[in-house]
């Protein structure tokens, strides 16, 4: 009934009729574990995005958490009233979504059990459910043909999509979680705007999944690489498909536009990074030496080097014009999930399930810093200056803290735009566009942290949780160095 990959695509699960979910090796075949459990057919299953769990959704009225390690039930979560068609993890496992025959959603704490939101307005079976990045929102789809998109910590349903011909069989967000796209038994993909729900694209030709979509950076265009093995190019302004490229035999997990938008790189299962004309959807280099899948590329800010991340636990490093390997960058434990350049190319960061976040030096191959994070990263980028690591959870200082002089940052260390808040690398500092403002106490360092706008939560080893938050309001002008601290 339901099939779906760890996110690092070393394991499958699958639910079944006869009512047990199964968790397969991919590279063998091998059955690892049966979960059982349910008392009805199960309909979905869904990793956590550490592979650690896994969620069943069934006939049975029941969504089950299950460990993947050791197959124990963990949390049976019991509410609905009729059965259950799709679960979910948010990002950091904390909560699960879940959509029913019932016409509802309900969205419960992983830990506990407990259901914190119940999601009333669909017509008919809610097919399909999606957590945004930073876990505020839940888009649903449903056979009433239509999205809808709530905000987890009450207020209801914000937005009603309404514009498909056919039931809504997915629904993803965007990074920012402004946009929300959804795929319809109507054969169409549609792209909303989160806030107003205007559909701004009707996007129609791929044969299978689109996997990765990237913009231009005029904004101009969009790229979507598919389960059908092809890219296409659209034109944002009209939705029409300006070109496809056809040319890997796997699925295109990646997408990147040149800083020119004149190329686009893709990424594919079948191991190659291959490089396009935007305007013709001529190939001119496929790049072959990953072990395993591509799984992010992007071009360095002249365009002249392509950087990619693999199953293989690699990132390399190539020259656009020729093809050529130039690195090969070596040190993480697990697969690679995304990859940047510093604006000036010498320096590449790169993030990976292994929950760290690298930095390498791009001529040498050293990697410089490695910072331990407690999630894996999908979007990854450097700031102004290329001292801060923008990530889809925050942004972090990856240059050491200049003792400056004066209340003016140094050449290039320009505010980090949407991301304004950091801590340290050393885990020493808060930092506010790039100014170490608040130094912690030992005590105070965090084992975990966590940045939402203005906000970051601080996790100790005491086990306390602490929560700052910074207004620019109230900051002294300059904001020089070593202003303040937290009391101990």
């Amino acid at each position: 009934m339901s099939v779906a990959f760890s996110h690092d695509s070393a394991l499958v699960a699958s639910g079944s009729e006869d009512m047990t979910i199964r968790v397969w090796c991919t590279a063998t075949g091998e059955d690892i574990q049966t979960l059982e459990g349910h008392d009805d057919w199960v309909m979905s299953v869904a990793f956590s995005h550490d592979s650690e769990l896994v969620a069943s959704a069934s006939h049975d009225r029941t969504i089950r958490v299950w460990r993947t390690a050791t197959g124990e039930c963990i949390q049976t979560l019991q509410g609905h009233d009729r059965g259950t068609m799709s679960a979910v993890f948010s990002h950091d496992s904390a909560l699960v979504a879940s959509g029913s025959y019932d016409k509802t959603i309900r969205v419960w704490h992983r830990a506990t059990g407990e259901c914190i939101q119940t999601l009333e307005g669909h017509d008919n079976w809610v097919t399909s459910v999606a957590f945004s990045h930073d876990s505020t929102l839940v888009a649903s789809g449903s056979e009433d043909m239509t999205i809808r998109v709530w905000r987890t910590a009450g207020v209801g349903c914000i937005q009603t999509l309404d514009g498909h011909d056919d039931w809504v069989r997915s629904v993803a967000f965007s990074h920012d979680s402004a946009l929300v796209a959804s795929g319809s038994d109507d054969g169409t993909t549609r792209v909303w705007r989160t806030a107003t729900g205007e559909c701004i694209q009707k996007l129609d030709g791929h044969d299978d999944w689109v996997r990765s979509v990237a913009f231009s950076h005029d904004s101009t265009l969009v790229a979507s690489g598919s389960d059908d093995r092809t890219i296409r190019v659209w034109r944002t302004a009209t939705g029409e498909c300006s070109q496809t490229l056809d040319g890997h035999d796997d699925w295109v997990r990646s997408v990147a536009f040149s800083h020119d938008s004149t190329l686009v790189a893709s990424g594919s299962d079948d191991r190659t990074i291959r490089v396009w004309r935007t305007a013709t959807g001529e190939c001119i280099q496929a790049l072959e030496g990953h072990e395993y899948g591509v799984t992010s590329v992007t071009f360095s800010h002249d365009s002249a080097l392509i950087a990619s991340g693999s199953y293989d636990k690699t990132i390399r490093v190539w020259g656009t014009a020729g093809g050529e390997r130039i690195q090969t960058l070596e040190d993480h434990d697990d697969a690679v999930t995304s990859v940047a350049f510093s604006h000036d190319s010498t320096l590449v960061a790169s993030g990976s399930y292994d929950k760290t976040i690298r930095v390498w030096h791009r001529a040498t191959g050293e990697c410089t810093q490695t910072l331990h994070v407690s999630f894996t990263t999908s979007r990854i980028s450097l700031g102004a200056g290329d001292v801060t690591l923008l990530t889809d959870r925050g942004s972090f200082a990856i240059r050491p803290i200049p003792q400056w002089p004066s209340a003016e940052p140094p050449a290039g260390c320009a505010p980090a735009g949407d991301y304004p808040l950091s801590i340290s690398a050393d885990s020493c500092w808060v930092s506010w566009n790039g100014f170490p403002i608040l130094w912690l106490p030992k005590d105070y360092r965090p084992s975990a942290a966590a940045v939402s706008g203005s906000f970051t939560a601080l996790g100790c080893a005491s086990g306390s949780v602490i929560i700052i938050g910074i207004s620019h309001e109230v900051l002294p002008e300059g904001v020089p160095v070593g202003r303040w601290q937290l009391a101990a």
